[in-house]
């Protein structure tokens, strides 16, 4: 037998192994079994449940608190689109500030879900200067664009300087150079000072 004949040979032979093994692996792979709909009950049952304890830890002060942060916030609204829409609603709902409002604010300020922007939207009346500073920074950073149509006019009415920050620090993600600009601007804390005690004598005159 010649060589070429067994070079033929061989050649034939590995490209029919070829041709099997890339058979083999091109195959479609077989589809995962649905949950059932007892699985999608039994899993939301325990979504529910879990964020009920987190619900709980959320409201004491050793594991939520201003000065070392809030570790269930963030756990609570990383959970669900869903939950963390929940927790929007409720933060809208609750009137009064405690530190656990103003922690889960914070902790929502990264998720961008319309829901969770229209309680922002709500949030910027809101008594309390924290949570309109937050609300304004989450409404920057999902770009929410009938925030960024009134973000001037808000921002010309808040006389509070945390809130004017918050709304300043939304500006830097929807117009970064214009918002930089502004927020270097802004009055150091003496300067702040000064224009508070000429306010007040300002006031004091149109009252004599």
């Amino acid at each position: 037998m010649s060589c070429k004949v067994l070079y033929a040979r061989l050649f034939l032979m590995t490209l029919m192994v070829t041709l099997l093994a890339c058979g083999s692996k091109g195959s479609p792979p077989t589809p995962p079994a649905q949950p059932t709909q007892e699985e999608h009950v039994q899993a939301r049952a325990k979504l529910e449940e879990e964020a009920a304890k987190k619900w709980k830890q959320l409201k004491e002060r050793q594991k939520c608190n201003l000065l070392n942060g809030c570790v269930p916030a963030k756990e609570l609204v990383s959970m669900s689109p869903d939950v963390a829409a929940q927790a929007a609603k409720k933060i809208v709902a609750f009137k009064r500030s405690p530190y656990w409002r103003i922690q889960l604010l914070r902790a929502l300020r990264f998720v961008r879900d319309h829901r969770v922007q229209k309680a922002q939207r709500e949030m910027l009346s809101d008594k309390a200067w924290p949570i309109r500073s937050y609300a304004a920074v989450g409404l920057g950073y999902a770009r929410d664009k009938s925030f960024k149509d009134q973000l001037a006019t808000r921002l010309a009415h808040e006389s509070n300087y945390g809130a004017q920050i918050g709304y300043l620090w939304s500006e830097t993600t929807l117009d970064p150079r214009s918002g930089r600009e502004k927020l270097v601007k802004q009055p150091k804390k003496k300067q702040r000072v000064k224009q508070q005690r000429k306010k007040q004598l300002l006031r004091q005159k149109k009252k004599e």
